[in-house]
């Protein structure tokens, strides 16, 4: 990280201070709905956050800061929200709707936003899924970097809009976007998220791999693990025909994956933030800039902006609630706080009696209205029996003006009269899913006529209203409430092109060791001829990546496994079998039927157990692959894959923890991760893997279950 920074970017830097990111009107839209709804559950407003950046930058902000005295760094989304309680994401929703109403958001920002928003969401489900399948222990904390990777364009958005929308615009992608901000405004979006997010104590890696995210991937290949996770998570985010190469080389360079899994994991998260962004009404946004706003993004402003309208009428009314000091006191308050929104006066208040599942008035008092001499009105909570109690029981307003007279109750009638009004509109008052009461309106008959304009706010204010009376009663001031292929014939020609290209490899190398024999006194020369050599193994490295080949699919779902097996078995020889001087035997069990199970998992398992072996013979040798089926395991069939070589063995220390990711002890460009995602893959086919070693090779069993493809 650069600490030595310009005028000019300090100032952007000061602008972190009191920063208040934009969200999308969508996600405002549905937090909002959600806070203020009675049966939302906790773990639906933590889902919605999870999905918004912004929202999330403001959540963790405030759970790490001093006022809530944390010695240890909130990373988990969840943990945050459990700190801060459902009424403070309230206040953060609401914050945030008014600063956007009040910002000006045009078509360019909201489009800007959109993309945003895709690219962000997907690097988070990106991250979290390599943290799983590179054995990340922590894809909480991967998921929430992998999300705000690119939070520093939320500053930078909101402190010069107009500037920065044009940065955006004249980028041709994520390198040329990086050179342009340190060109036009002496920091990158990178820098401003690691300041951003290093502020807030987390005691991890989250700051770096920010900061590190559009870094080339050789520059990070010792770095920390979830610096790598979120730089490739980023990196596939943003793929498009021009960088798709760049895409599978980083992934193979970093984790060894091969091309198939990479789309994949990819495929997974795009289809995953499709679906969410159809339930939010989100119109395109992937890599778009267009400066056209959607007839959807407008009516979701309008609709935010009614929304704020209507809270911030009902936190008026709170107020007056606020100035009760008695249970009798709040019901005046209640009265004086309908007349204040809807200018109704006639209002009585029903509470629940839960031994005797009744509701119960007070009818001594109705504001300006008095009855002769005390009384109480009881009406039983039973479907079907009053509108009262189906309101209670539906958790819905119901209204007289929408029932025929024929079929209203001799109660519901009485209510009528006593309200002295054309009819009644009532609203359930609930709170964490427990009945609290009913409020009973008196209405004329113009109520039709503005019901669609005061529904949503009848909605908030019975909200409100049932939450209020439940903790006031209880004298409580609130609760912290506690996842196409390629062609045959694609296929067929890149295996004749890895051939031809192999055997001249294959050729090269021999001579190469004749050479190295004759010359063995020169020292420099042999300097000269090892790097030669490796260059030749690097050359049958790409050869392999490059081949993407049928992964063996049939066409009812199922996977011929001796296929698929045979098939990475020819890739590798006309690669790095064949300039590594390595053989190999294929024992294969002929009667086994399609397996049901993850070709491209199982093609990645070959793939590492059979680079894996290539790396520890190094001076030639032998591997061979067997497969058996119907092999019995406690009662239960299974599918045995046998993957052995004749190499050194694996030193005993290791061998103990043979498949926890470590620093590989292989040198050059290793992770150490490679057993370790072939045993997470594994693992999520249902399977089991374990090893036998010693002087005389390595043996990897692999059972799968044997759920066959008839």
């Amino acid at each position: 990280m650069p600490l030595t920074i310009n005028q000019a970017s300090q100032n952007i830097l000061n602008e972190l201070h009191g920063f208040t990111p934009p969200s999308l009107p969508q996600s405002l839209l549905q937090l909002l709905h959600a806070c203020y709804k009675n049966d939302t559950s906790f773990q639906e407003i933590a889902e919605l956050i999870r999905r918004e950046a912004a929202l999330c930058t403001q959540v963790i902000s405030l759970a790490n800061s001093a006022f809530y005295g944390r010695r240890r760094g909130i990373t988990s989304i969840d943990n945050a929200l459990v700190a801060l309680g459902v009424e403070t994401l309230k206040t953060i929703a609401m914050t945030t709707a008014v600063h956007q109403f009040f910002s000006g958001f045009n078509a360019e920002k909201t489009s800007f936003l959109k993309t945003f928003w895709h690219r962000s969401l997907t690097g988070a489900l990106l991250a979290k899924s390599l943290s799983v399948l590179t054995g990340y222990n922590y894809p909480d904390e991967a998921y929430l970097a992998g999300l705000l990777h690119n939070v520093g364009q939320l500053v930078l958005i909101s402190c010069y809009p107009e500037r920065y929308v044009e940065i955006a615009h004249r980028a041709k992608g994520d390198d040329d976007l990086v050179i342009i901000e340190k060109k036009d405004m002496g920091i990158t979006h990178g820098e401003v998220g690691f300041w951003l997010v290093n502020g807030w104590n987390l005691e991890n890696f989250a700051a770096d791999a920010i900061l590190y995210h559009h870094e080339p991937a050789h520059s990070i290949l010792d770095a920390h693990h979830l610096v790598k996770i979120v730089n490739l998570a980023s990196v596939l985010s943003s793929e498009n025909d021009t960088n798709r190469q760049l895409t599978i080389e980083t992934a193979d360079y970093l984790f060894g994956l091969t091309a198939p899994m990479v789309r994949e994991i990819t495929g997974s998260a795009e289809r995953e933030v499709q679906l969410i962004a159809n339930s939010m009404d989100i119109v395109a946004g992937k890599n778009t800039h267009a400066g056209k706003i959607e007839d959807s993004d407008q009516n979701k402003h309008a609709q935010l902006a009614k929304e704020v309208k209507h809270i911030s009428l009902i936190n008026s009314a709170k107020n007056q609630l606020l100035q009760a000091r008695s249970t009798a006191d709040l019901l005046e308050h209640i009265r004086v706080a309908i007349k204040l929104l809807f200018g109704l006066d006639n209002c009585h208040i029903f509470l629940y009696d839960a031994p005797a599942n009744t509701l119960k008035a007070n009818l001594t008092g109705n504001g300006n209205e008095f009855v002769k001499r005390p009384d109480k009105l009881l009406i039983a909570v039973e479907s079907g029996r009053s509108l009262v109690a189906n309101a209670l029981l539906q958790n819905r307003i119901t209204s007289s003006f929408t029932e025929s007279a024929s079929k209203l109750s001799i109660i519901d009638r009485q209510l009528i009269r006593l309200s002295h009004s054309d009819g009644i509109v009532c609203l359930p008052l609930v709170a964490d899913d427990e009945f609290i009461g009913a409020l009973v309106i008196g209405a004329d008959k113009n109520y039709q006529t503005r019901h669609n304009d005061q529904q949503r706010l009848l909605e908030l204010f019975a909200a409100e209203t049932g939450l209020f009376i439940k903790k006031f009663e209880s004298n409580i001031s609130g609760k912290k409430s506690a996842s196409n292929t390629e062609s045959h014939e694609l296929s067929k020609k890149i295996r004749e092109i890895i051939h031809e290209a192999s055997n001249p490899l294959c050729i090269v190398k021999i001579y190469l060791e004749m050479l190295g024999h004759k010359l063995r006194s020169n020292s420099n020369i042999q300097k000269e001829l090892q790097i030669i050599k490796e260059e030749i193994d690097r050359a049958g490295k790409i050869l392999l990546r490059f081949s993407d080949v049928n992964s063996g699919t049939v066409e009812n779902g199922g996977i011929d496994v001796n296929t698929l097996i045979s098939d990475t078995f020819l890739i590798f020889k006309q690669s790095l079998f064949i300039t590594n001087n390595i053989e190999y035997q294929l024992d294969l069990d002929t009667s086994m039927l399609p397996l049901q199970t993850n070709g491209t998992a199982l093609k990645q398992v070959m793939i590492n157990l059979l680079k894996n072996a290539v790396e520890t013979m190094q001076k030639g040798g032998q591997i061979h692959a067997s497969t058996r089926d119907n092999v019995t395991i406690d009662g239960k069939p299974f599918v045995e894959i046998i993957i052995k070589d004749n190499g050194p063995g694996i030193p005993e220390h290791i061998l103990q923890s043979l498949f926890t990711p470590v620093h590989s002890t292989k040198g050059g460009n290793h992770s150490g991760l490679g057993l370790s995602i072939v045993k997470n893959l594994v693992s999520s086919m249902n399977g089991s893997i374990n090893c036998q070693s010693s002087k005389a090779g390595t043996a990897f069993t692999i059972y799968l279950p044997g759920r066959t493809v008839t």
